[in-house]
């Protein structure tokens, strides 16, 4: 949900807005979604700091370290297909699963594939 009646508020207020009375108008749309395919990390890192629920299936990027491969793979990208903080990884070689076991190939697998899920701006 990106705004309720035309105003972009944090998800607390959302929930309150939902379960209170009276009518609300919303407003959602969906992630922009890129996949990054045949991403060759042999003997190196990723560069990223990444969080997740290990029950979720999803891991958000929360820094993006000044070395490692994401950082290279960024500066060939156009702007809107690189990697930033604050987006989501997901899915491995178009698999779904519990983002504990997405994190483990990661790290495991020499050359990864995933795709890339951008929260959408709220319109204003």
């Amino acid at each position: 949900i990106a705004t309720k009646s035309g105003e972009a508020v944090a998800a607390a207020d959302q929930l309150r807005a939902l379960q209170g009375d009276g009518q609300v108008t919303l407003s959602m749309r969906r992630p922009f979604e890129f996949a990054v395919v045949g991403l060759d990390k042999t003997g190196r890192s990723l560069g990223l700091d990444l969080s997740y629920n290990p029950r979720g299936t999803v891991a958000r990027i929360c820094q993006i370290f000044p070395e490692g491969v994401v950082l290279e793979y960024n500066s060939t990208a156009p702007e809107d297909k690189q990697i930033r903080v604050g987006d989501f990884m997901m899915r491995d070689h178009g698999r779904d699963g519990h983002a504990k076991d997405f994190v483990r190939y990661l790290t495991e697998i020499a050359v990864v594939d995933f795709v890339i899920a951008r929260p959408a701006r709220p319109v204003v």
